[in-house]
């Protein structure tokens, strides 16, 4: 059983990294470039709440809702700095 959880964690844990940079990657073209794109936010959030919640690490367990928090506001926080610091140096 402990198994189980260690490779769903893993699994989710995972996509909830690739799900932070994907939006990083959409935020960023989205202020650079204005290409838009369907993107769902949340997904990754969720999936990174459920892999910390179900993988056997307490202190990952006490700490679910960073993933979800961090997926909200990470990309647009780095994209927004970002585009701040390119007009900033690039006037």
């Amino acid at each position: 059983m402990v198994y189980i959880r260690w490779i769903a964690g893993t699994l989710l844990v995972g996509f909830f990294l690739l799900w932070v940079v994907c939006n990083l990657a959409y935020v960023y073209g989205w202020h650079v470039h204005r290409k838009r794109s369907s993107l769902v936010i949340i997904v990754g959030g969720i999936a990174g709440l459920v892999g910390f919640w179900i993988l056997p690490i307490k202190v990952l367990n006490d700490w679910f809702w960073i993933p979800l928090a961090a997926d909200i506001a990470v990309p647009y926080g780095a994209a927004l700095l970002f585009v701040a610091g390119k007009r900033l140096f690039h006037r």
